[in-house]
Parts: C-alpha cells; sequence; structure tokens
C-alpha cells in the first residue's frame, strides 16, 4: 500500500506541474498580447472593425471576418494576417493541450468574437 500511495502522490504531483506549465504558458500569451509591442496592431484591428461596422450597417447581418476585410483592403493585410497568425498559435496551443484551455478562452473569446467575427 505504500509504494501504492507513493506512486498515486508522484503522479499527482506530476500531474499539478503539467497543469502549472498550462497555465503559465496560456498568462504568456496574454501578456504577449498586452505588452506594447502588440499596441499598434490592436488599434489598427479596433479601427478597421469600427470601419466595417459603419460602413457595412446596411448590409444584411451576418459575420465579417477579418479574411474577408484583407481581401477588400490591401493596405490591412499585413495587420490583418498579424492577428490571425496570432490567434491561430493559440489555437494550436490548445489543440495541442500546450496551454490552459479555460484561461485562454476566458481571456480570449471577447477578443476573437469582437476582432474576428464583427456582427453588423
Amino acid at each position: 500500500v505504500y509504494v501504492g500511495d507513493n506512486i498515486r502522490a508522484v503522479a499527482k504531483a506530476r500531474a499539478d506541474e503539467e497543469n502549472l506549465r498550462k497555465v503559465d504558458r496560456a498568462l504568456k500569451f496574454i501578456e504577449r498580447w498586452n505588452s506594447p509591442s502588440y499596441n499598434g496592431l490592436r488599434n489598427k484591428i479596433t479601427e478597421k472593425v469600427a470601419c466595417i461596422r459603419r460602413e457595412e450597417a446596411d448590409r444584411l447581418k451576418h459575420p465579417i471576418l477579418i479574411k474577408e476585410a484583407m481581401e477588400k483592403d490591401s493596405s490591412f493585410n499585413s495587420c490583418g494576417a498579424d492577428l490571425l497568425n496570432f490567434l491561430e498559435e493559440i489555437s494550436l496551443a490548445v489543440r495541442k493541450e500546450l496551454v490552459d484551455e479555460s484561461l485562454v478562452e476566458d481571456y480570449f473569446i471577447f477578443i476573437f468574437s469582437s476582432y474576428c467575427l464583427c456582427s453588423i
């Protein structure tokens, strides 16, 4: 019984350590998004989304994708690609179970829904 208890304790400790690493990796994505180096990207995306909403207000209501905005406005390509690449990196980390999915979802769901799917 003693050996079994030790094995269970070690397994639990390892699982706890892995969960902490996943949380830490998720927090690194959040820190990166909030870093000053992303200010320009966040501002450009916010402006573009507001512009899309103003320009497309009379269209039938449906989501406008950032990719569609990139196709219509070549000056937006780099910014849109940076955003989509960042979100794809997060998505890959979630799919590969490298980050804490619930923390990433809780933080980035608003950003994803606001910037990538703009309901008009």
